[in-house]
């Protein structure tokens, strides 16, 4: 997947973006500085999803964005039994809070993409994936006094 993000940054001639492929849940601290973290249909693969979170907090820049994209909570059908899934989709209001706690503010979600595709036992079907994202402030910390976030 890399590869193919890779060409079509090149082919479209955009300059500044990094790929790197790593190991989301080694116990590596993570290198670098950066201004946008983006994760794509990658976040119900990993065991440990508040460690990631706080740990693309810490790469960011003051001012900088994660962005998530992955799937709303389903039943276990948009993958087949024999792939390593840690998750079956994920609640926005838990993952917000996920977020949050991890010292993001302007968390903001929306529906990104309604795919249909062949569920795990060959039926076609519709899934939900949402963008969920999230800004370290202005000087890099988390804000001193946050309050909890209010769902509506």
């Amino acid at each position: 997947m890399l590869g193919i993000l890779e060409s079509r940054i090149r082919d479209d001639g955009i300059f500044g973006i990094t790929t790197r492929l790593m190991d989301l849940e080694g116990e590596d601290a993570w290198e670098g500085s950066y201004d946008l973290v983006v994760s794509s249909m990658t976040l119900h693969h990993i065991h440990n999803v508040p460690r990631l979170i706080h740990q693309c907090f810490s790469v960011l820049k003051p001012g900088g964005t994660l962005a998530i994209a992955d799937l709303d909570s389903e039943c276990g059908m948009f993958h087949k039994k024999t792939e390593l899934v840690y998750h079956e989709g994920f609640d926005r209001s838990l993952l917000k809070r996920e977020f949050w706690q991890a010292g993001f503010g302007n968390i903001r979600n929306c529906t990104a993409a309604m795919p249909v595709k062949p569920d795990c036992c060959g039926d076609l079907r519709c899934f939900s994936v949402f963008l969920m994202t999230g800004q370290k402030n202005g000087n890099g910390d988390r804000p001193q006094s946050v309050r909890k976030p209010v769902e509506l």
